[in-house]
Parts: C-alpha cells; structure tokens; sequence
C-alpha cells in the first residue's frame, strides 16, 4: 500500500511540475538529504540555531520531513531541515538532530526496463573512504539505510542483512533524494 501511495504522489509531483505549480521546486538540496524512517511513530528533535526546539515526522498525511546533512558534530548532524507537504515546501532552517537509528537514506534502486535492458543489477557499492578512489564491497541494495556520517556529498550508511551488519560509504549518485520519486522502486 505504502508502495501504491508513493507511486501515486511522485504522479501528481510530477503534474504539479509540469504544469510549473509547487512553491518547493525552488528549494533545491545542496547537501545530502536523509528522512525520518517512514514507520516510526516518535517525533524527531531538530534543534534550531536560536536554540528553538522542534519535533518533527513523517506520519501525518502526505508531510514529508527532510533534513540535507551538512556535517557530523559529536553525537548529532548540523542540518537544514524542510517539510513538504503537497504542493509546498517550507524551510524549517538550520540546526541540529540527533544521531538516531531514525535518520535514514532512501538509496537508488535502477528501474526494471534499466536492468533489462541495460544489465543493471540492484547491487550498490560500499566504499571504505568517501571518495571513488577507496576499496569497495558490492552488497545487496538494502533500499533504506541508518546515516552514520556524511562528508560533502557522501553518506556512510549502515544496515542488517541475513545478521551481518554492513558499513560503508555511498556516493550522491546512490542516494535517492526525492521519497516521491520512481527512484525508490
């Protein structure tokens, strides 16, 4: 159902864009951009640069919080936080989140018709520095994945797979950055 929903809303962002509506089209990340874990309940703590504090998630409605990492500072991320919620967008602005099981990224899964007929496997490579030049692991795509750090536009991501727990770094090219996308399966 949550697959059909999504489907659903990336065909109507897509209508919105066409037809040149939707204020957050001018809101472009300049940073990697990780979400709330679509499943959890708990609000999650975004302490803003004054000091404000703001409770935000995911499960109301078609709202969609994301947070564009900007830096790992001790057991939190520096971030900019934005909600969406069709056919808008508002900046929450800048501040802080916890380091939490809770923030995750969506990671590229490639179309059917691109593995058909290009070869293309869901496989995704987990780098050990965040560079291209770094020793790599090719795992299977876990389509989701806890943040444990970022560095420019590169995420190290974690995740459980058959009870082995992966660890790695993903470029921006396997980070899916839009939840109403196709990109996500």
């Amino acid at each position: 159902m949550k697959k059909i929903r999504y489907k659903l809303i990336s065909a109507i962002f897509a209508i919105v864009t066409v037809l040149g509506g939707g204020s957050f089209m001018s809101l472009t990340a300049q940073y990697p951009s990780v979400y709330p874990r679509f499943d959890i309940k708990e609000n999650v703590k975004f302490i803003k640069d004054d000091g404000t504090v703001v409770y935000l998630n995911n499960v109301e409605g078609d709202t969609v919080v994301e947070f564009e990492l900007i830096q790992k500072k001790g057991n939190f991320f520096q971030a900019k936080a934005n909600v969406y919620l069709l056919p808008d967008c508002f900046s929450i602005g800048s501040g802080l989140i916890p380091d939490t099981e809770y923030i995750v990224t969506l990671i590229r899964v490639p179309l059917d018709f691109i593995v058909e007929t290009y070869g293309k496997s869901n496989d995704i490579r987990l780098y050990t520095t965040p560079d291209n030049k770094g020793v790599y692991e090719i795992c299977e795509n876990p389509g989701e994945a806890k943040v444990v750090d970022v560095d420019g536009k590169w995420l190290k991501i974690e995740f459980e797979r058959d009870g082995s727990v992966f660890q790695g770094w993903i470029p921006e090219e396997e980070q899916c950055h839009d939840p109403w996308s196709a990109c996500t399966g």
